[in-house]
């Protein structure tokens, strides 16, 4: 390996200043290396990198630069060998790289017609017109470089593993800061959106009512071309049919509707001269016509699976929500096993309040009623003979008789006689 015969340094990285690592491993691994400071206003990082790099390459400078990640050194020992060779043997190697080798020197084979090669190359490779090889000393440099390499990376590792495990302890606090960093965000553009646009404040009630709105997007593609629209739903007007020729904007007018709700229940204001909305838990839409040739489903099957999906999915009453919230934040288990003991008696206070309560009782009793009637409707219907018709009627009295005794038992007298003339 060649060494150099005298090392410059920046003068602040050496005595008199304070030495900084580097001169202290230049010490260590070149001990008899004599070291000249030189002052900072000589050095320039780009003539330096010009510098090496017409020196130890002709040709395929951007790969080499690339494959040896600015390890300078191992490049001027490199690019010393080959000169040396050249010299030496009279001969003309080129350097090349590739991944498998990485560096190694090409020759013409015209050259060599009337004389050996030198013995200083091994792993001597015959192409054509060319002759591929390299020498111990440059396969000692490639595996420097490797070295180097991954010193590097497994040092960047290191560096960054340290870094994610003194943010891991920070992560909660990370994540609140981001949630109110969004949270900030978000007030803020409804805030903008509200004082640059004509946006009103919805109403939270049970009705779905909406007059001359507008969709959020399509009046910001299309200003003063969106027709305002009108909307009403209710429990007794819950189906509606919307009917139209090709695009005349049925599905843009039901997209509308979904696009304000949420924006609605989200706290924002909505595109409307007024708008009233109620609280729902699912949003469902069917609007595609294709079919599936992977599951084998023609569009009429596929309509019918995703249209049963929708009615099966009615909405979920979720209980203990703040208790799931309490966990998932990591709250100490004994908070929230003493808070699981206090939700759990509650409950049973509330569950037993209703059935003790008056008006529990009169829906058993209308339930009970119902469902008699309905009974009686479907033996009028029935086409019974009348020994079957009456054995049915007096096992049906004698069931209801009981049903209301049991229902009555939770109530004293008097009571049960202010219900009875309410009823």
């Amino acid at each position: 390996m060649y060494e150099p015969s005298v090392i410059l340094i920046v003068n602040t990285a050496s005595t008199p200043n304070p030495k900084s690592n580097l001169v202290a491993i230049i010490e260590e691994e070149l001990a008899g290396t004599p070291i000249e400071p030189l002052d900072r206003k000589y050095w320039s990082e780009n003539s330096g990198l010009e510098f090496i790099q017409t020196l130890a390459f002709k040709e395929d400078l951007q790969a080499i630069t690339v494959a040896i990640q600015g390890n300078f050194y191992a490049t001027c020992s490199f690019a010393a060998h080959v000169e040396d060779i050249n010299r030496d043997y009279e001969i003309t190697a080129e350097v090349r790289f590739d991944s498998l080798r990485q560096f190694w020197l090409r020759l013409r084979r015209s050259d060599f017609e009337n004389r050996a090669l030198p013995d200083i190359l091994i792993n001597v490779i015959q192409k054509g017109v060319w002759i591929e090889c390299q020498t111990l000393i440059l396969v000692q440099l490639n595996n420097r470089i490797t070295d180097s390499h991954n010193e590097a990376v497994m040092l960047s590792d290191k560096v960054i593993q340290e870094l994610v495990d003194g943010i891991r302890a920070h992560v909660p606090n990370l994540f609140r800061v981001c949630e109110g960093i969004a949270l900030l965000d978000m007030i803020a553009s409804f805030g903008q959106l509200v004082t640059t646009r004509d946006y009103v404040r919805p109403e939270i009630g049970t009705t779905l009512a909406l007059k001359a709105a507008r969709h959020p997007i399509c009046e910001q593609l299309n200003p003063g071309r969106f027709v305002p629209n009108d909307a009403f739903a209710n429990e007794q007007h819950r189906f509606q049919i919307i009917t139209g020729c090709n695009m005349s904007g049925k599905s843009t007018y039901m997209r509308m509707i979904s696009l304000l709700q949420v924006m609605a229940q989200v706290g924002c204001f909505v595109p409307a001269e007024y708008a009233a909305f109620p609280i729902i838990q699912h949003l469902f839409v069917r609007t595609s016509t294709d079919d599936s040739l992977e599951a084998n489903m023609s569009t009429f099957s596929l309509e019918m699976r995703e249209v049963a999906f929708i009615l099966s999915s009615g909405p979920v009453q979720e209980r203990h929500y703040g208790l799931d919230l309490a966990r998932a934040i990591g709250f100490p288990a004994q908070f929230i096993e003493t808070a699981e003991k206090v939700s759990k008696a509650l409950e049973d206070q509330i569950e037993k309040k209703k059935a003790d309560s008056q008006s529990r009782r009169l829906a058993r009793r209308r339930k009970l009623i119902l469902n008699l009637y309905e009974t009686l409707t479907q033996l009028r219907d029935s086409g019974m003979d009348d020994d079957a018709l009456g054995s049915y009627m007096r096992r049906l009295q004698s069931e209801f008789i009981a049903r209301m005794d049991e229902i009555e038992g939770y109530a004293p007298p008097a009571e049960a006689e202010s219900v009875e003339e309410i009823e």
